[in-house]
């Protein structure tokens, strides 16, 4: 049943090119964990320095 499945060789120019967006959007997926971590960070600090109970924090996060 797999011969109906068409397998498409991507030329040498069209590997590259999707090589090279592979590894930009790898890049941009990371960049954009790292500013969810940063931002994170810097609430839970906020948070600390405001004396911020976990029950006043769900208040916060869940009106955001």
């Amino acid at each position: 049943f797999i011969h109906k499945f068409p397998i498409i060789i991507p030329s040498d120019q069209d590997c590259d090119k999707l090589n090279d967006l592979t590894k930009k959007q790898l890049k941009l997926a990371k960049q954009a964990q790292d500013s969810i971590e940063n931002e994170n960070a810097i609430n839970e600090l906020v948070y600390k320095l405001y004396g911020i109970t976990d029950e006043e924090k769900a208040i916060i996060e869940s009106s955001i």
